[in-house]
């Protein structure tokens, strides 16, 4: 059986950095918070004084805890500054902070919302916003940089961390548009020209980003996630050994980066190497051992050397992570079909078109599923819709054993453009 295997899809990976022009800033920062924490202080003190003077206590003993509050929310904004990141790690990495330290920034965030904006500077925003970043609340963190560019609005590294997460939110034309604001202030910047590269790639116009990674390198030539991104690129444009030498160029100087090590064994898949995919794939999962889509990889590439039962396995794993995983879905029907678990593998099928109602691949791998379980209108009513969505599959299904019960079919000869094989009748009436 070779219906469509969806690999780790590749431009999933592409790798978006933080800027690193502000840490000169915090110093200052620290000043002004100090500067501004004791003008509050003395501004309630006097508010107090003022309210006993004139023998108003209630009024005296509410500015007094408005003030307690102002406090409070001054020392939780006060540990974002140590907690919070300077600089927001590459897109595609995980958290450098621990799940505790991810749920206090939380707390922190929560309770220093209290803050008046007049105590609020710019870096308070940046600071939010990396907090929120990190904590995986994007929506949060464009709106906290959005305040700190009200401020600031030519600050080239808060335009890189607001393109960043405008693309964690699928927003990308948005994050293109991000990036080359800052890149008109910055425009040799190699780590803009890379995010530049990321999200032109993010959006399939793989030539465009190919130039600006192009241009990211010529600046910065050891700089493995524009290697890794470039080479993300040349998968997707069919060449396969530039990619992988890409790939290599970064791993020598990273030879911990996980995604560049799955992307590789994405290579290999699309080179069928099968073999040396499965290596990649497990190299990339000795450092990253519950990652969903190296998983779905590891499982395809078992699946093409005919381990099903290995691949039923990995794509198990991949969906205890992730249950609506569509991709993972589609492709361990495959496996789960050739076993002989019928019911099971429409199951698979069923949730995925669920989840993605027009899907092409989807429908190819059901069609092939019930003509092998001998159910042939079934089968050609969902490949019909299979090269409805994509005309390669037509081609596909030419050569796919799987449609043979089905193959003699005048119907199956129509949809994948074959010629009717003619009658016995009209044989005769050709021969008389």
């Amino acid at each position: 059986m070779d219906p469509t295997i969806v690999v780790a899809a590749i431009t999933g990976f592409v790798a978006l950095i933080g800027g690193g022009g502000l840490v000169h800033g915090f110093e200052a920062w620290r000043q002004s918070r100090r500067e501004t924490t004791q003008d509050f202080r003395e501004s309630y003190d006097r508010q107090i004084e003022s309210a006993e003077a004139r023998g108003d206590r209630d009024e005296a003993n509410r500015v007094r805890e408005e003030s307690e509050g102002q406090e409070e929310a001054w020392r939780a904004q006060q540990g974002l500054a140590k907690l919070a990141p300077k600089e927001i790690t590459a897109l595609d990495q995980k958290s450098s902070l621990s799940q505790r330290d991810v749920e206090q920034l939380k707390e922190l965030l929560a309770d220093s919302q209290a803050l008046t904006p007049a105590a609020l500077s710019a870096y308070d925003y940046f600071l939010r916003g990396n907090a929120h970043y990190e904590a995986g609340q994007y929506e949060e963190a464009l709106q906290a940089y959005n305040q700190f560019l009200a401020l600031r609005p030519d600050d080239p590294e808060t335009l890189c961390f607001r393109g960043n997460a405008l693309s964690r939110l699928g927003r990308h034309e948005d994050s293109l548009q991000a990036f080359d604001q800052a890149l008109a202030l910055q425009p040799q910047n190699a780590t803009l020209l890379g995010n530049r590269g990321a999200a032109l790639e993010y959006l399939g116009r793989h030539g465009e980003a190919l130039k600006a990674l192009d241009q990211a390198l010529a600046i910065r030539p050891d700089y493995p996630i524009a290697l890794m991104n470039r080479s993300v690129t040349l998968v997707e444009l069919g060449r396969h050994d530039e990619a992988l030498e890409g790939l290599d160029e970064a791993l020598a100087l990273r030879p911990d980066y996980a995604d560049a090590l799955m992307n590789r064994g994405t290579a290999l898949f699309r080179l069928h190497d099968y073999e040396g995919a499965l290596h990649a794939y497990d190299q990339a999962l000795a450092l990253r051992p519950e990652h969903v889509d190296t998983l779905m990889g590891r499982g395809s590439a078992l699946r093409h050397l005919r381990r099903d039962e290995e691949a039923l396995r990995a794509y198990n794993q991949a969906l205890a992570l992730q249950p609506d995983h569509a991709d993972t879905l589609t492709n361990r029907g495959v496996p789960l079909t050739n076993l002989g678990r019928y019911e099971e593998a429409l199951q698979d099928y069923d949730q995925a078109l669920s989840l993605r109602p027009d899907h092409a691949g989807t429908f190819y791998n059901r069609a092939c599923l019930y003509s092998v379980w001998e159910k042939p209108e079934e089968a050609l009513e969902d490949l019909r819709r299979a090269i409805e969505g994509d005309a390669q599959n037509r081609e596909l299904a030419r050569e796919d054993s799987d449609f043979d019960n089905i193959r003699s079919d005048p119907r199956f000869q129509k949809l994948v453009g074959e010629a009717e094989p003619p009658d016995d009748d009209a044989a005769d009436t050709s021969a008389k």
